[in-house]
């Protein structure tokens, strides 16, 4: 065939009839019948293409080339009809690609005349195919932008000129997606705005009222906040705060051990402790030691119910400091038992099986295993115990003993200054807690280990980050400068 269609080719590309189309003529009816419309790809993208492989077969044999290349584009054309729209414009880049670089062959050798027209002539459809098919990037975003990977491959796929037109096009289409990609809107909380207000009103009322009122007497508060008088009581306060909690929480710990033991009497023996101290006020418990000595002249130690082997006077033995601490230790007690049995239940009892399992003596696994994971439960509620049994010693200045409180008293029961000895006081109260609230700090980060890899940052190392921050930005080149 390619024998007999080689004189009727150069026949034709010399002197074409008049009745014959010319291959332009073919490459026009292609591209008006490849004008697919992307909402309908299944219906119209594979319809078109007979028909113009029908009028181009039709054509005088300088067409031929004309032909194939229409045949091989309806090939590569065969969209699946289960494909959306979107589908459809993944596919026309790859149908861009195969066209452009599709060979020309015909059945027979064409004339020199008739090769490099059908070539341009094919080439001009497939690139008014590709603009005709350029897809609006909003519809591309509603399917999802499936699309746009298909349009990177076939650029990365593509031969050189057909992967710059693909690649141009995929550019362009983030470009537009990005353009039309919605914004979160703020949201507004003007009363935010207006409860901080208010607040700040009233705090700066009331800084004003500190400074500029005269009844606070700040001279006086000055010269009695560093007195002799007031350090010792202070010194005191600190003594019954430390000897309490110590006494306090040891006998605690073995009070919530007896409590979680398999012992019926040590379980009931502690409930009723707790259940006692816990009912009675604490300034009752402290005049009842304070007392002491009406109901037991003396004390003496020995066998029970059986001869004595010392004999002391109660009064000669329990001071009044003595019992404050006695009365504070006991009465803390009760309150930090349920608190450390709070924390050694809190602790998986799988850990201390495993523990068994591997040999581990009890006390050790106590030490090592319960006590460590027990104390991230235990630490906030035995701080907020301190901090109350500290505040909770100015109850002994019934007892006529010279903590800060009862001192304080003293001093404006002589002069009369009652709002500025008070102040002293409050303010040693303040500064004190805030020490402990500190230390609390620390001690629950560094039992924290065992939950977090690595421990927050503490305020000090965010200050030090912070001011280095500050110091690099400010050496750092100004805006504008060049290095």
């Amino acid at each position: 065939m390619s024998a007999s269609l080689a004189p009727d080719a150069a026949t034709a590309s010399a002197d074409p009839p008049s009745g014959a189309e010319k291959p332009g003529d073919a490459a026009v009816k292609l591209h008006a019948a490849t004008q697919l419309d992307t909402a309908e790809p299944d219906v119209t993208g594979g319809n078109a293409l007979p028909d113009v492989t029908a009028d181009a077969s039709t054509a005088p044999p300088a067409a031929a080339a004309t032909s194939d290349a229409a045949e091989q584009l309806h090939a590569a054309t065969q969209l699946d009809a289960t494909k959306p729209d979107v589908a459809a414009g993944d596919a026309l880049p790859d149908v861009t690609a195969a066209a452009a670089t599709t060979p020309l062959d015909t059945t027979g050798p064409p004339t020199a005349a008739a090769r490099p027209d059908t070539a341009t002539a094919t080439r001009d459809a497939v690139e008014q195919l590709d603009n005709a098919t350029q897809l609006d990037a909003t519809k591309l975003d509603v399917a999802g932008g499936d699309a746009l990977p298909d349009l990177h491959t076939a650029a990365a796929t593509a031969p050189p000129d057909t992967a710059t037109a693909t690649g141009d096009v995929a550019e362009q289409l983030d470009a537009d997606r990005a353009h039309v990609a919605p914004q979160v809107a703020r949201t507004r909380h003007p009363w935010r705005w207006v409860v901080s207000a208010a607040a700040l009103v009233l705090l700066a009322q009331f800084v004003h009222g500190l400074v500029a009122n005269p009844g606070w007497d700040w001279p006086t508060f000055a010269k009695y906040f560093t007195a002799q008088s007031v350090l010792t009581a202070l010194r005191v306060t600190l003594e019954l705060t430390l000897w309490g909690t110590a006494l306090g929480f040891m006998i605690g710990t073995l009070l919530a051990v007896a409590r979680l033991s398999d012992n019926p009497v040590l379980r009931v023996i502690a409930w009723a402790y707790i259940w006692a101290f816990r009912s009675i006020p604490m300034i009752v418990q402290l005049l009842f030691w304070f007392n002491i000595a009406y109901l037991y002249q003396t004390l003496s130690l020995g066998i029970p119910f059986g001869p004595a082997f010392l004999t002391f006077e109660v009064n000669g033995v329990i001071s009044g400091f003595t019992a404050a601490v006695i009365g504070l230790a006991l009465h803390q007690a009760a309150y930090s038992a349920e608190i450390i049995r709070a924390g050694l239940i809190s602790v998986d009892p799988g850990q201390l099986e495993a523990a068994a399992a591997l040999g581990i003596p009890r006390w050790r696994q106590f030490r090592t295993i319960v006590v460590p994971q027990a104390m991230r439960s235990i630490l906030p509620n035995a701080t907020n115990e301190v901090i109350s049994l500290f505040k909770g010693t100015s109850i002994v200045s019934v007892m006529a003993i010279a903590e800060l409180f009862y001192q304080v008293q003293v001093i404006y029961g002589r002069n009369g200054r009652v709002v500025p000895l008070l102040m002293v006081a409050t303010v040693w109260y303040i500064v004190l807690t805030t020490i402990l609230t500190v230390a609390q700090y620390y001690i629950e980060r560094h039992y924290a280990k065992g939950a977090q890899r690595t421990p927050p940052p503490t305020p000090l190392q965010k200050l030090r980050h912070r001011v280095r921050e500050i110091a690099e930005s400010g050496s750092a080149a100004p805006r504008g400068a060049t290095r």
